[in-house]
């Protein structure tokens, strides 16, 4: 796919560190102590013969082949305070993760300082 077509697309981008899959990754961004592993990214550029991606609270430069699927635009993205329709309880979006067999989101909550230990689709919670 054309680099500039990737702009503002979310993609999955399936990456582990230290798991022979290193040379996908920028060489400057593998110094990152934040970074162990992506999943769910958007698109936010291109810099030379690299995608820029954002992945929750950190930016990275990473080749176009490690690219496994193009997905649909999610409800929610990470940080985004959010009602847990249940119970009205109230947190934000920690984490973000596609599932390939239902085919959509989940989302991961931390409300209270602390991460919930379900994971949450669309239909149960809503933005505020």
């Amino acid at each position: 796919m054309e680099l500039s077509k990737l702009k503002n697309q979310w993609i999955y981008y399936p990456w582990l560190i230290n798991n022979d899959l290193d040379h996908l990754v920028h060489h400057n961004d593998l110094t990152d102590s934040r970074i162990n592993g992506l999943g769910v990214v958007l698109c936010i550029g291109q810099e030379d013969n690299y995608i820029k991606i954002r992945a929750n609270n950190f930016e990275l430069r990473v080749k176009e082949e490690g690219i496994l699927k193009l997905l649909p635009k999610p409800l929610f993205i990470w940080n985004d305070k959010i009602e847990l329709l249940k119970n009205k309880n109230c947190g934000t979006i920690n984490d973000i993760i596609w599932h390939h067999k239902d085919e959509k989101y989940y989302y991961f909550i931390e409300s209270n300082g602390k991460q919930l230990k379900k994971r949450l689709n669309d239909t149960e919670i809503k933005k505020i």
